[in-house]
C-alpha cells in the first residue's frame, strides 16, 4: 500500500501511499505501481490489492487526460435519462447473466450490447477506478458498471443489480429509458394500448378494439374486432337485430346480411345461423330477431336438412295420406298435448302418443330451424307446431285441427286407418268380421259366435251369441240338423 521512490528512505511510510486507483505490494518504487484492474475492482488511496465492487454498486474515479494520468475520487453520478451518456458499453455475458423473463406482456428488452451505461462526468478508465457508490433508483449495476434500466422496466430502490431491474412497467403505463417508478406515464387513450413492459404506447390496429373494462388513458392491451361487431378508433360497436357479422375486424355497421330462415340473430350475431328457432311450435322467416309462435291448429315448415346444404328452406303445405309422406314417426309428449282420453260406448283402438305418427317427410327438416307455418290438412291434426295423423278410429274432416282425437269417431260398421279424412272411410267387409264405432281395424268373430243378419253383410257392427239349437262358422248361424 506504499511506494519507496528515492534511496535511501528511513521510515516504513516511504515514500507514501500508493495512488487511487491503483494497488501497491511489497516494495513497490512507484504510487501507480499497478493499475486496479477492471471495473469490477476499486483502488482507494494506499490500497496493497484491489477489492471487490459491492453488488448492486458501482466503481467510480479512474485515470484520465484531465487528471495528468492519476485517478480522481468522485462523487455518485445521477444518470437521469438522456443525460450523462458520453458513450455506450457492452455488458457481456461474463460479467452480468442473460436477462430472460417470463412475462404475459411482450416486453421490449435491449440486447446486452445496447444497453447505455452512465459513463460520463466523473468517471475514467475502468481499470483505475479508485472508489465505489450505491446504484440509484432507474438502473442498475453489474461488475462495477452501471447501466440505466431499460425501456419497459423501472428501478425503484437503490443498490439494483438485475439486468431487467426492480419491476416491470404496469400495464396501462409506459416506461421510457430509467424509469424509477412502473407507473411513470399513462398510456394514453382508447387508441392505443400498453401492455405490461412498455417502453412507449403501441398504436391500435385497423379494425381492432382496447378494452373498455379498463380506464380509458390505461388500456393495457388490443383486441380483434370480434364477428357481430364492427371498430373505429379503439371502440366496439354490435351488429343490429336480425343481421349478422361473420368476420371479425369489421369497420361497417352494415355487417354480413340478414339472418337465414329457421334461425334468428340478435343484436351481436356472428353467423346467420346464430340461434336456431328453438322448437316446432316456432318459425322464423328470413332476417328474424326473434322467433314467432306457430298459430293453434298450424303447424311449422321448412327447417334444416342435409340436401339444403346446412340452411332451412321454404316449404308448401304437406299433404299427408295414408300410408304416404312418412320418413319417421315422432313422440307425442304430455308436455305438447293433453292425453287422449275418451268416453265411448263402443271400444275404440286409440295409439298411445308414442305411436302417433308425425307427418315429417318431405320439406320438413329438424324441428328446431322451421321457417314457416302451414294449416293442418283434413287427416291430420296439429299440437306444439308438429303435425300428426288422425289414430285409427278417428277421422279429421276439416282443416285447422288441434285436438288429438280428430273430429269424428269412426261409424259403425266402417272402420278408419291412419289419416282418415271421413268417418265412413272403409266398409267392415263380411259376416266373418265386426266394426264397433270407433274401429281402427275389422274385428274377426269369435269362435262359435255370429254377426247381426239385420245390418248390411259388408257393415256388420257388433257379434251376437250362437242361441242353443244352431251352430255358427265364419258369423254365420246355421241350425243344427
Amino acid at each position: 500500500g506504499t511506494y519507496g521512490a528515492r534511496e535511501n528512505e528511513t521510515s516504513a511510510g516511504c515514500s507514501g501511499p500508493c495512488a487511487p486507483g491503483y494497488f501497491c505490494g511489497e516494495g513497490s518504487t512507484t504510487p501507480t505501481r499497478s493499475r486496479c484492474g477492471s471495473a469490477g475492482l476499486y483502488c482507494p488511496l494506499g490500497s496493497g490489492h484491489p477489492l471487490p465492487v459491492r453488488r448492486g454498486w458501482y466503481s467510480v474515479g479512474g485515470r484520465t487526460a484531465d487528471s495528468g494520468g492519476t485517478s480522481q475520487p468522485a462523487s455518485p453520478l445521477a444518470c437521469p435519462s438522456g443525460t450523462g451518456h458520453n458513450d455506450t458499453a457492452a455488458l457481456g455475458n461474463d460479467a452480468v447473466p442473460p436477462l430472460t423473463l417470463s412475462l404475459l406482456a411482450p416486453v421490449v428488452v435491449p440486447e446486452p450490447d445496447s444497453r447505455r451505461a452512465c459513463r460520463g462526468g466523473p468517471l475514467g478508465d475502468e481499470d483505475t477506478r479508485a472508489g465505489q457508490a450505491p446504484c440509484e433508483p432507474g438502473s442498475f449495476c453489474a461488475a462495477g458498471r452501471r447501466f440505466e434500466c431499460p425501456p419497459g422496466r423501472a428501478g425503484t430502490h437503490f443498490e439494483e443489480a438485475r439486468p431487467e431491474c426492480s419491476e416491470l412497467c404496469h400495464a396501462g403505463f409506459f416506461c421510457g429509458w430509467a424509469s424509477t417508478t412502473p407507473d411513470r406515464s399513462p398510456c394514453g387513450g382508447a387508441d392505443r394500448f400498453c401492455p405490461a413492459g412498455s417502453g412507449a404506447p403501441t398504436p391500435v390496429a385497423a379494425g381492432r378494439r382496447t378494452d373498455p373494462a379498463e380506464p380509458v388513458d390505461r388500456r393495457s392491451h388490443q383486441l380483434p374486432c370480434p364477428p357481430g361487431s364492427y371498430c373505429v378508433g379503439g371502440v366496439q360497436q354490435l351488429c343490429p337485430a336480425g343481421t349478422y357479422g361473420a368476420r371479425e375486424n369489421e369497420t361497417s355497421a352494415g355487417c354480413s346480411g340478414p339472418c337465414a330462415p329457421g334461425y334468428f340473430c340478435g343484436e351481436g350475431s356472428t353467423t346467420p345461423t346464430r340461434s336456431r328457432c328453438g322448437s316446432a311450435g316456432l318459425y322464423c322467416p328470413l332476417g328474424s330477431g326473434h322467433p314467432l309462435p306457430v298459430r293453434r291448429g298450424w303447424y311449422s315448415v321448412g327447417g334444416r336438412t342435409a340436401d339444403s346444404g346446412g340452411t332451412s328452406q321454404p316449404a308448401s303445405p304437406l299433404a299427408c295420406p295414408s300410408g304416404t309422406g312418412h320418413n319417421d314417426t315422432a313422440a307425442l309428449g304430455n308436455d305438447a298435448v293433453p292425453p287422449l282420453t275418451l268416453s265411448l260406448l263402443a271400444p275404440v283402438v286409440v295409439p298411445e302418443p308414442d305411436s302417433r305418427r308425425a307427418c315429417r317427410g318431405g320439406p320438413l327438416g329438424d324441428e328446431d330451424t322451421r321457417a314457416g307455418q302451414a294449416p293442418c290438412e283434413p287427416g291430420s291434426f296439429c299440437a306444439a307446431g308438429r303435425r300428426f295423423e288422425c289414430p285409427p278410429g278417428r277421422a279429421g274432416t276439416h282443416f285447422e285441427e288441434a285436438r288429438p282425437e280428430c273430429s269424428e269417431l269412426c261409424h259403425a260398421g266402417f272402420f278408419c286407418g291412419w289419416a282418415s279424412t271421413t268417418p265412413d272411410r272403409s266398409p267392415c267387409g263380411g259376416a266373418d268380421r265386426f266394426c264397433p264405432a270407433g274401429s281402427g281395424a275389422p274385428t274377426p268373430v269369435a269362435a262359435g259366435r255370429r254377426t247381426d243378419p239385420a245390418e248390411p253383410v259388408d257393415r256388420r257392427s257388433h257379434q251376437l251369441p250362437c242361441p242353443p239349437g244352431s251352430y255358427c262358422v265364419g258369423g254365420v248361424q246355421q241350425l243344427c240338423p
